[in-house]
């Protein structure tokens, strides 16, 4: 519903994921390329802490910074 890793994918690229939260965590969890080729990964970041919109921005950033 919430697809904060997906922001930082190229256009094109085959993903899925699932986000949640509940009071003071926020995650996503995201299964990125076509599964089975060389280029499938799976990227998991839970923040614990945060106002909701700090953890978004922090997941947000990690997401760019490992994926770019």
């Amino acid at each position: 519903r919430f697809p904060i890793i997906a922001e930082a994918l190229r256009p094109g690229t085959t993903w899925a994921s699932k986000s949640g939260w509940v009071t003071g965590i926020r995650h996503d969890v995201a299964a990125i390329g076509e599964p089975g080729s060389d280029d499938f990964r799976v990227l998991a970041v839970c923040t614990a802490g945060f106002e909701a919109n700090g953890a978004q921005q922090l997941i947000n950033a990690l997401s760019f910074a490992l994926i770019a």
